[in-house]
């Protein structure tokens, strides 16, 4: 759902430039993406924005409050339903008024941030290049804008224009391979260090709704790579295998992602059965593509924020060793 993705792009704003935060370099485009890094964490700030994706806009307010170490955060769907997501520190509460439904989920901030993640600059540098573009005026705002431009074709490029006053993140765009903007969100009024309580109470009066409780898997083991039959045969310079968990119920599943350190893409494999609908091709939804396939009793689907043919190489690329 829309207002998911919303916020999980707020998340993987915030991730990425964290990654980058132990870059020390004189680079301007890398000193600005450490502020931001700062300003997103430590600030306290609310305003609204639009998300744009798969051809759907999203109007929506984020409040995002850090006081004495806590960090508090209310996302709202202004159209549409009237969604929203309440977090407090690692807790995030999903208000749902049409199902009269409230999703309480203490491990989705956790689970955001893969095991290990290569942040090594060179590494980085021999697949993307990092300049800053220029200046532009955004929601009222002095910007600077950031290029994160890929050598190659098997990852996505962003654009980040970062309000040159506070650091925050003011608009981000993520291109495809051809240069076209395939997610977008941007601010259309923002505000610093002024958030009260009254900015964080829920507008949908949720009392009565039914609740519902994610707890984090228990069943879910993350076992040595090496106890996994399976092997990737090649892929794209850069992506290396970054995260690797089983999970047994409610049925078995193995989980991998692959990442550069920039993209990251989630590959599952699961036994299939006579039942099963699953994926076979490719799918895509805004930035998101993936592709499916049947390897003997197993079905293979690759997902992530990642052009078509990266999808393709590495969910092809997954061999079962039988030995």
């Amino acid at each position: 759902m829309l207002i998911n993705r919303s916020y999980k792009l707020f998340v993987a704003f915030v991730l990425l430039v964290l990654c980058k935060s132990v870059w020390a370099s004189g680079n301007e485009a890398l000193q600005l993406l450490n502020s931001m890094t700062n300003a997103m964490q430590e600030k306290s700030y609310h305003g609204n924005f639009v998300y744009l994706s798969d051809n759907k806009l999203e109007n929506m307010v984020f409040v995002h409050r850090k006081q004495n170490g806590s960090v508090s955060e209310r996302l709202y769907s202004l159209n549409g339903e009237a969604r929203e997501i309440l977090r407090d520190n690692d807790a995030l509460t999903c208000i749902w008024p049409d199902t009269q439904s409230v999703v309480i989920d203490t491990s989705v901030i956790n689970s955001q941030l893969p095991a290990q993640l290569p942040i090594d600059l060179e590494q980085l540098s021999g697949s993307y290049d990092f300049k800053v573009l220029g200046e532009e005026r955004i929601a009222g705002l002095q910007t600077k804008v950031v290029s994160i431009q890929p050598k190659d074709s098997y990852r996505y490029g962003y654009q980040y224009w970062i309000d040159k006053a506070s650091s925050l993140l003011v608009k981000t765009s993520v291109l495809n391979e051809n240069g076209a903007v395939v997610e977008q969100f941007m601010f259309t009024q923002l505000s610093v260090d002024n958030v009260d309580d009254k900015l964080l109470r829920p507008v949908s009066k949720s009392s009565n709704f039914q609740q519902h409780k994610i707890e984090p898997r228990a069943s879910a083991v993350a076992p040595k790579v090496a106890d996994s039959k399976w092997r990737v045969r090649m892929l794209p310079y850069g992506f290396s295998l970054t995260m690797h968990q089983r999970q047994m119920e409610p049925k078995a599943v193995e989980h991998l992602v692959f990442s550069d350190g920039m993209s990251s893409l989630s590959v599952f494999i699961e036994k299939k059965s006579s039942s099963d609908q699953a994926l076979s091709g490719y799918s895509n939804m805004g930035a998101v593509n993936a592709f499916g396939r049947y390897e003997d009793k197993y079905h293979i689907t690759a997902v992530g924020e990642v052009p078509a043919q990266t999808a393709r190489l590495i969910g092809e690329a997954l061999v079962l060793e039988t030995n």
